[in-house]
């Protein structure tokens, strides 16, 4: 197949009307291998005033990793242009349509550019299947299998699911004072703790710059936030293990797909929007720090 992201891209940082900055640089991650991460963000008037914005994490709207300079950026750039359908779709008259009313989140968004949207909804069936596969274990609805880690501190949990061809990894890894989580769906358990250890590499990076302010979860505003700082203590950990050693031994509930459809909207001259969501893959509160979501 041929990859046209080079066309449908190669203006796009030079294009003052959707990009204010664009970075990349060299990323270390937990086993020691190297991947270019690149940032994108939008110009400020694409972003509404509603957004929630992360005081740990970076600011950016678009970031992507690869051992490719290129790839890295142009994965970036995807997912910039996803959140812009998303920021010009979930607080419009629209918004019902693509199932925004019910889960106002970018969950099951993915962003891919081409002839056809066809890229664009497999990588949104994954990362909808990676969600509700997460939102469930959470709830005690699905199994948990523990797989050999040979990475020294890290755990690897498999979300079990009856998904055909899609396989969810989850990692918990301990490092010397917190812990550290992240989470990934893909085609082979392989790769899909491949994606889980560059989400982790995020993390750590966050966490760490965290604990040097000497703040506590409880003086952040956003919820993502507080989450993750909250699992990365001794009292959300012992949650988190209590939720895998109590997971059920056969899986108790069934995906059900809500809203699986193209947005179309300006951002569609550079590349396909597409919406895979799945029912009940959105946290239970959205003010509820103890619910396993960041």
């Amino acid at each position: 197949m041929i990859d046209l992201t080079p066309w449908y891209y190669r203006n796009l940082l030079k294009d003052s009307v959707l990009i204010s900055k664009s970075a990349y640089y060299k990323s270390i991650q937990i086993n020691g291998e190297i991947l270019f991460e690149s940032v994108i963000s939008l110009n400020q008037n694409l972003i509404p005033a509603w957004v929630s914005i992360s005081t740990i994490y970076s600011s950016s709207d678009g970031s992507g990793t690869s051992p490719f300079q290129n790839i890295a950026v142009y994965k970036a750039i995807s997912e910039a242009l996803e959140r812009w359908a998303f920021y010009g779709t979930a607080d419009s008259l629209e918004a019902a349509t693509y199932c925004f009313d019910v889960n106002p989140s970018t969950t099951g968004m993915a962003a891919y550019p081409g002839f056809t949207a066809r890229n664009a909804r497999k990588n949104a069936i994954l990362e909808a299947s990676e969600r509700w596969a997460l939102h469930e274990f959470w709830r005690g609805n699905l199994p948990i299998k523990e797989h050999e880690s040979k990475i020294k501190n890290l755990k690897h949990f498999e979300i079990i699911t009856d998904f055909q061809d899609v396989r969810v990894s989850l990692v918990c890894y301990k490092s010397e004072n917190y812990y550290l989580y992240a989470f990934a769906a893909d085609k082979s358990l392989n790769k899909s703790f491949g994606h889980a250890l560059v989400e982790l590499a995020r993390n750590i990076r966050v966490m760490k710059k965290f604990s040097e302010t000497n703040k506590h979860y409880t003086e952040l505003e956003d919820i993502s936030d507080k989450r993750l700082v909250f699992f990365a203590n001794s009292e959300g950990h012992e949650m988190f293990m209590q939720k895998i050693l109590g997971a059920p031994s056969t899986i108790l509930v069934k995906p059900q797909v809500i809203c699986d459809k193209e947005i179309k909207g300006p951002w569609s001259q550079y590349t396909r929007v597409w919406r895979y969501l799945y029912a009940n893959s959105f946290p239970d509160s959205e003010t509820d720090h103890t619910f396993f979501m960041f």
